[in-house]
């Protein structure tokens, strides 16, 4: 159990394979511990004293203590794994009973031992072999195709970042078993895969709170995570992607440049709100400043998929008007990816500002870009 409780934080199957050699390995210690303890308590429980009785007389000592008595217990018992020893005999029937058992128990347990080492190492030979192969691949590529040293050394340590963030971060493509769970059991993984990054957002969190029936299908069809090496550009300042999105940053931290001023955005804060509610061209450049996991809201999803539900209460066409006002009334030159999203959200819709304005602004809302 707690090695399974292990396994659930180990992101690497790298590790994961090393976790799981040293699980069996000391799961073997504890049962020839066992064995050994048994062994030697066969002997004492006998008047005659058994075996330990044959091994002092034919060793010519005096007696045993009890450090020397577990230590020739202890390798009676792994020598089974092997076939057995001649040093130490049983003199009885229990004593032989208890080692036919024995030997028949470690035959099975040996093979299956060494199958499941074997076929670890075999894996851990094949990933990274996989990876050998592949970054010199790429190399040849490069070479081939005459790419200069500077732009290939990137590309090679670029790559190379990318699969090692890829064997920490499993991507759900890769995870071939969610391929036959069923549709609301999938909707129900985005949904807690996501939702706890969205509620970072004002908006999402009194949406997610009021509507979990609108936001579950938009967790499972609008929102992706994407993952960026350090140095990424995610995207160039006056860009108007063919498909819109907001990003919140999910893990590491991003560099957000406009005006020839930066600002750094960290777990929780988000980039081109905008894009949510209208028209909208980037202002400023994003740089991934480590290795990061942006989640990403598509915009025509989440408009279409929203725009199927009926709102009674909280009615985010009522959040996009005022948001679209707030914007409006900023002058051209002080719009931004961040600050205006913030703005409208926070304080340009009065029934949403009211149930936000004990959270704490952003640290980067009082900075300027």
């Amino acid at each position: 159990v707690a090695f399974d409780l292990i396994g659930q934080h180990i992101k690497s199957h790298v590790w994961n394979l090393v976790a799981q050699m040293l699980k069996s390995i000391l799961i073997l210690a504890a049962l020839v511990h066992i064995v050994a303890c048994c062994w030697y308590g066969i002997a004492g429980s006998r008047p005659d004293g058994g075996w330990v009785t044959r091994h002092i007389e034919d060793k010519g000592l005096v007696a045993m203590d009890f450090a020397y008595s577990y230590s020739v217990s202890l390798h009676w018992s792994i020598s089974q794994l092997a076939g057995g020893m001649d040093e130490v005999q049983p003199t009885s029937t229990d004593e032989r009973w208890f080692a036919i058992v024995i030997f028949i128990f470690a035959f099975v347990g040996q093979t299956a031992l060494i199958s499941t080492l074997t076929s670890s190492m075999c894996q851990l030979h094949i990933v990274a072999s996989r990876q050998y192969r592949g970054l010199s691949d790429l190399k040849r590529f490069l070479k081939e195709n005459q790419i200069s040293s500077p732009l290939s050394a990137r590309i090679a340590r670029n790559a190379s970042q990318s699969v090692r963030v890829r064997l920490k971060n499993m991507p759900e493509e890769s995870v071939e078993l969610l391929g036959f769970v069923s549709k609301p059991l999938l909707i129900e993984l985005h949904f807690e895969l996501y939702e706890h990054v969205l509620v970072h957002h004002p908006f999402f969190e009194r949406y997610a709170s009021e509507y979990p029936e609108v936001m579950r299908p938009v967790c499972h069809r609008a929102i992706r995570m994407e993952s960026y090496a350090r140095g990424d550009i995610v995207y160039h300042a006056g860009e108007q992607p063919l498909k819109p999105s907001m990003m919140i940053v999910a893990k590491g931290h991003l560099g957000y440049e406009q005006n020839s001023g930066s600002i750094d955005l960290a777990l929780g804060e988000w980039v081109c709100e905008p894009a949510l509610w209208m028209t909208w061209t980037r202002r400023g450049t994003v740089t991934a400043m480590d290795d990061c996991k942006l989640c990403v809201v598509d915009a025509q999803m989440f408009q279409e998929i929203v725009g199927r539900f009926h709102h009674s209460g909280y009615d985010p066409r009522d959040y996009a008007h005022g948001f679209a006002e707030a914007v409006q009334q900023t002058r051209a030159c002080d719009l931004s990816d961040l600050a205006s999203g913030v703005e409208a959200s926070l304080a340009g819709v009065g029934a949403f500002a009211a149930t936000s304005s004990g959270r704490k602004r952003p640290s980067w809302l009082t900075r300027t870009s």
